[in-house]
């Protein structure tokens, strides 16, 4: 998706900069500032997700799927001031599956899926929230890597 949102008119405090802006009380503090221009929240200019899965069947009626996974998110800020802090990098992230489908008898309706999400270990940040209470932010990092294996059964 491509996607161009701005603030168009919008007038706020930030609360962990009450000195910097406009129309200060008398302590110089409680500051607004017009965020015109200033990018949404959480809005990147580009994103887009790719996938591709290959069935591969096998001599004895089993199916073996190959599938990746991409996605990239272009920059974006976690908070309406577009303050450098609160700004999340660009992220690409990769996943591989590889699913074993038996082909009926005893295991049908049997799945088997080995993964690996994450694949390059892209740290980010998945939420980022300032707090005036403690002047600083509540972040939470995404999932690094992981890999594992799954059996799945859905009754034929």
């Amino acid at each position: 998706s491509l996607l161009s949102a701005e603030y168009e008119d919008f007038v706020s405090r930030d609360p962990l900069n009450p000195d910097v802006g406009m129309n200060c009380d008398a302590t110089g503090l409680n500051c607004t500032q017009q965020l015109k221009g200033n990018d949404l929240l959480r809005a990147p200019d580009t994103k887009y997700n790719f996938s591709a899965e290959y069935d591969v069947g096998l001599a004895n009626g089993d199916i073996l799927t190959l599938r990746g996974e991409y996605s990239y998110t272009d920059e974006m800020h976690h908070d309406v001031f577009n303050n450098d802090f609160a700004t999340q990098d660009d992220i690409s992230m990769a996943n591989f599956r590889v699913i074993w489908t038996p082909g009926g008898g005893r295991m049908e309706g049997v799945r088997v899926i080995a993964f690996i999400d994450n694949l390059t270990d892209e740290e980010f940040v998945a939420t980022d929230i300032p707090n005036a209470t403690t002047g600083g932010t509540l972040r939470q990092y995404g999932a690094p890597r992981a890999w594992g294996i799954s059996v799945r059964y859905n009754s034929p």
